[in-house]
């Protein structure tokens, strides 16, 4: 019989000691646990589950509740809850029990409870019993709940800030609109840039080329009157395939921000470079889902 392989994804198993081999259950599931080195306080999903199982731990839940909406998300849940002792009931419908492969939550003490209906119908039930029993339903991010969740982290950060830009691909289109309002709302300069020219007719957000992403960046910045040099370039793209995708060599002098927490790499090159910008980064995404750069003068 063929493995199924599964392996967990940093961020989403706390539960668990990092360990450097798989291991195997019932001969027939690869489990790969996380390094220990990898993303540490969990994915922005993470924090957001964690953030409404405290909240609902304050209220003496006996147990959570949940809809089987993604993977991600209940992995999530599953990990926290188990490793708090916290009972939790996963509800899924007959139709996505035999299309769903549920072999990951073996390691959690997970009672999944197969039910008639379809989702909306599902949902209004665990509601019902929210409502009757000392039982909380922890409900999945909706479009407002992720830029509060997003947001929370970073709102004492953000007052400083004097431009965002948000790389805009279909996967966050969504969150457009919502992200305006809500810099708009603080007098912040918000830039949105896409390499889609589709996504770019649609919203009139700006489009820039895989390889003119310095000069459409100097652009950028000298139309919001900030003087950048040619050695200043601002890029999304991830650690490991930024010199293939965006087509910068690896030791050109060009600043490259990366996904992961390179603070002291970024304080070298201000200390080198003597630019008169600060650019970090806010992480309050995954896999390239959304990436804020944030803006504002030092002193150099």
């Amino acid at each position: 019989m063929e493995k199924d392989k599964f392996s967990l994804k940093e961020g989403n198993t706390p539960l668990v000691k990092a360990i450097k081999i798989p291991f195997y259950l019932n001969n027939n599931i690869e489990l790969y646990f996380k390094r220990e080195d990898k993303n540490p306080n969990g994915t922005w999903i993470d924090r957001y589950v964690n953030k409404k199982i405290e909240s609902i731990m304050l209220k003496n839940s006996e147990g959570i509740l949940a809809y089987g909406h993604s993977r991600e998300f209940i992995t999530s849940l599953a990990s926290y809850t188990a490793r708090l002792g916290v009972n939790l009931y996963l509800f899924v419908s007959k139709k996505e029990y035999e299309n769903y492969n549920f072999s990951m939550f073996l390691v959690f003490d997970l009672k999944i409870i197969v039910v008639d209906g379809e989702k909306k119908d599902i949902i209004n039930h665990l509601k019902k019993i929210e409502s009757i029993y000392p039982l909380n339903y922890v409900e999945y991010y909706e479009d407002n709940d992720v830029i509060e969740n997003l947001m929370f982290e970073v709102e004492n950060e953000i007052e400083k800030v004097d431009y965002v830009f948000m790389n805009i691909d279909k996967n966050n289109t969504i969150y457009y609109n919502i992200l305006y309002d809500y810099f708009n709302k603080k007098n912040i300069k918000f830039i949105g840039v896409t390499l889609d020219e589709n996504i770019s007719k649609e919203k009139k957000i700006t489009l820039i080329e895989n390889y003119e992403v310095e000069i459409a960046y100097q652009s950028l910045l000298k139309n919001e009157g900030i003087i950048a040099t040619k050695e200043i370039a601002i890029c999304f793209a991830g650690v490991d395939n930024y010199d293939k995708t965006m087509g910068f060599e690896e030791n050109s002098n060009v600043l490259q921000i990366l996904k992961k927490d390179n603070t002291q790499t970024l304080k070298k090159i201000y200390n080198s470079m003597r630019i008169d910008l600060n650019i970090s980064t806010i992480d309050i995404g995954y896999d390239n889902f959304l990436e804020i750069l944030k803006l504002k003068k030092i002193e150099v």
